[in-house]
């Protein structure tokens, strides 16, 4: 009998406290909330959308769809690997640094001595390959991106009304990823008088001549499309290579 009516007074206990909760949270509450949540995620995702939109179309010449390959380097895929190998070469010297001088009980110099010739093949291969050119694109007009007629022939003016199309370089960086470099045509100059160790080709230049960049493209493979061959005879036209062996042939 006793326990019955503990039974029945937590039972009146549980039910009143219930009844408590329900006023100090009461479910409108909650649902009124949960609305006013809801209402703010979509408005939020409504603005986020078009902006999202607009810095997609904010250039779209120079989108990734209306580009066009017209080189890849046949030695690409050596020289990322030799790069990442001089990298992993590089690291592991300097981390034989310590070990060298604390377990092995050579003298400091000696310990630095090898840290050295693992920098060095690290930095000449950088600088050799910084110029190499893995791919270029060409960037065609939106409306005319998918005619084959464009390819048999380079001419700026149907690629850009005003005859200076954009290309995008790709080269690779010292860790062997690819670093974009997008230009105009009328920026690159072939170099003449190469005294550099480098391998260079093409050089960039901008605003009163200064001296940017430099690529090195191999001319075998260029002059193998009819494309990219009128694309490589152009930049030696607009660098004055052409007037000059014209003269040299007139004076021999």
């Amino acid at each position: 009998m006793v326990n019955k009516i503990l039974l029945i007074k937590r039972h009146v206990h549980f039910t009143s406290y219930l009844f408590k909760s329900k006023c100090l949270f009461p479910t409108t509450n909650l649902l009124n909330h949960s609305r006013l949540f809801t209402n703010v995620t979509t408005t939020t995702t409504t603005t986020i959308k078009p902006l999202k939109k607009i810095a997609a179309h904010k250039n779209p010449k120079l989108n990734l769809e209306n580009r066009m390959s017209i080189y890849v380097g046949p030695l690409s895929y050596h020289v990322r690997r030799y790069k990442r190998l001089a990298l992993l070469f590089c690291t592991c010297g300097f981390l034989l640094i310590p070990t060298i001088y604390i377990y092995g009980k050579a003298p400091i110099v000696g310990a630095v001595g090898a840290g050295i010739s693992a920098i060095v093949p690290l930095c000449f291969i950088n600088y050799l390959s910084a110029t190499y050119v893995s791919r270029i694109f060409i960037y065609l007009p939106p409306q005319r991106r998918y005619e084959p007629s464009l390819r048999k022939s380079f001419n700026p003016y149907t690629l850009h009304s005003s005859g200076d199309p954009y290309l995008t370089v790709e080269t690779f960086d010292w860790l062997g990823r690819l670093e974009e470099t997008t230009l105009k045509l009328s920026e690159l100059k072939e170099i003449q008088n190469k005294k550099s160790l480098q391998w260079v080709t093409w050089m960039r230049q901008g605003e009163n001549n200064k001296e940017r960049k430099k690529f090195y493209v191999e001319k075998k493979i260029l002059k193998q499309d009819v494309f990219s061959k009128g694309l490589l005879e152009w930049i030696e036209k607009q660098s004055g290579i052409e007037q000059i062996q014209g003269s040299n042939i007139d004076e021999k």
